[in-house]
This record gives C-alpha cells, structure tokens and sequence, in this order.
C-alpha cells in the first residue's frame, strides 16, 4: 500500500485503497469509498472559495509548488515551463467547470485545496494536483490496519452493516 503525501506540508492525503486516475498529466483524480464520510475519510473540510478565490489561492500554491520543485531539480527552464503548463491546465480545464466541484482542504488548511467532483454515473471522487504529491510505501501494520479501518468503516468504525449481517445469519 502506498499513502500520497503533500509536498509542501508533508500531510498524509490518501493511499491507493481507491482507484486512482491520472488526468491531463496534472491531476490525480481518486474515487471515494461508497460508504462512509468522505470528509472524515480523507480528513477534509468544506472551504469557502468562489472561482475568483479559487483561482487566486492555485497561483499562490504553484508558487509554493515551483519553489518546491526547484529545490529538487537543477532544470530550471522545466520547472517554470511546467509552471506555465499548471497556470493555463487551471484557466482551461479547472475554472471554466467550477460550479461543477465542492473546494476543499485537508483539515489545517495550509496544502493544496481539493475538488470534489460527481461523474455522470455517480460516483464521486476528489481531484489533487499530481506534482504536489509524493508516493511513500505503507510498510507499518499498524498505520495499514488504521487506513484500510477508515476506508471501509469511517474515520470513528460508524459503518457496521456486517454486525447486523452476523446477527441475521445467527437467528
């Protein structure tokens, strides 16, 4: 198991217990679970953002992303080139299609802010910029046990259709 972390602040955002898409090269767009609280889930709360705010707040973060980057790189022409790519992906895909998402952010507040996003078949899934994340493998029991816990029964064990299943199978 893998958990994808934020570049910039080094919080835990998701692990790949869900299916993971990569889009246009720039997002990673993660299904949520069918049960639970996706906002316990993935540790997420609501932010009030217009698409103005929106777009304000992702300029600041690709400046906080390109200094990252740089620090990591020692090809400058690419950081920015892919600074100006992540600028126009925002304009042209993202912000034309706003009304679409609910803007959230890890709880603190100080990373990337998400999108949570509704395909036509329903399912839902939350979208996070690829290059501010970073991949680590799980290798702890305990920290896997505590993921796979809050994936399938929420972050408090709320979800518990399978003790009522065994209660039915007894009688």
């Amino acid at each position: 198991m893998y958990v994808y972390k934020d570049v910039i602040n080094g919080g835990k955002l998701f692990v790949d217990l869900s299916p993971i898409s990569e889009v246009d090269d720039f997002v990673y767009e993660v299904e949520c679970p069918k049960e639970g609280d996706i906002l316990e889930i993935f540790n997420i709360q609501p932010v009030e953002m217009d698409k103005n705010t929106y777009h304000q707040y992702t300029r600041k973060y690709l400046r906080r992303l390109t200094h990252h980057m740089l620090s990591k790189s020692d090809n400058r022409e690419e950081v920015l080139a892919f600074g100006k790519s992540f600028d126009a992906y925002v304009k042209d895909k993202v912000l034309p299609h706003f009304d679409d998402f609910e803007p959230v952010w890890v709880k603190g507040g100080d990373g990337m802010v998400l999108l949570i996003g509704k395909r036509d078949d329903g399912t839902i899934y939350l979208k996070y910029w690829k290059h501010g994340l970073e991949r680590e493998e799980v290798e702890e029991e305990n920290e896997r046990y505590e993921w796979e816990f809050k994936y399938n029964y929420g972050k408090y064990g709320s979800h518990h259709e399978w003790d009522e299943d065994e209660d039915e199978d007894e009688n």
